[in-house]
């Protein structure tokens, strides 16, 4: 059988692997929601529901965040895949790893939202914004896996736009190594420069 002019094997295959990685990535953003639950109680009173629901405010702050992030994540990888025409084994791999946090990303969620307002969200906090040192790093390692080859890149992709891209790629870990590191020293500060961190991502993700 011989191959679609129009769609080349190449295309296919990273098509493929860019839909099962839209997939992953609407699980993860699904799988957030299921931690804000609140148990049924007989005989609350109008009062009493509001202050419950209120009192839920970590796990909607956890929320968010981690939505918005998950979010501009598969905005950066769909970018990204705009440049791949080919892709190959260890293109899948490195993929693969992204995947693997980008499911987990409910984790640090949940001890975020359960330990904002103890006495351990100090760990809380720098267990979150590691975690994100990791996602940033698993992006790293695909766009180098990216560049191994020059088979995966479109012949259109020039060597500007790959500079320009890397710098992008370890800016992000660099950045959210300090966070993690302020956030040892400075909780809630992490966590608003982890906020922050959404605007670069805008600026960068086309």
């Amino acid at each position: 059988m011989g191959t679609n002019p129009i769609h080349p094997l190449g295309d296919r295959d990273s098509n493929r692997l860019e839909a099962f990685s839209d997939g992953i990535f609407a699980v993860a953003i699904t799988l957030l929601v299921l931690d804000i639950n609140f148990p049924k109680v007989k005989d609350l009173t109008e009062q009493g529901l509001i202050s419950a629901l209120i009192s839920l405010w970590p796990k909607y702050f956890a929320y968010l965040n981690s939505f918005v992030t998950v979010l501009l994540m598969w905005m950066a990888h769909h970018s990204l895949f705009k440049m791949v025409k080919h892709v190959g084994n260890s293109l899948i791999i490195a993929n693969g790893f992204l995947m693997f946090l980008a499911v987990l990303i409910p984790f640090p969620t949940r001890i975020l939202g359960d330990y904002i307002d103890s006495g351990a969200f100090r760990v809380a906090a720098v267990f979150y914004t590691g975690f994100f040192v990791l996602t940033s790093l698993a992006f790293v390692i695909l766009w180098f896996v990216i560049l191994k080859d020059k088979k995966h890149l479109h012949h259109h992709i020039s060597e500007e736009t790959i500079k320009k891209q890397s710098k992008i790629e370890l800016t992000g870990l660099i950045c959210n190594g300090m966070i993690a590191l302020i956030s040892f020293f400075f909780p809630w500060l992490g966590l608003i420069l982890t906020t922050a961190m959404w605007m670069y991502w805008l600026i960068s993700v086309k």
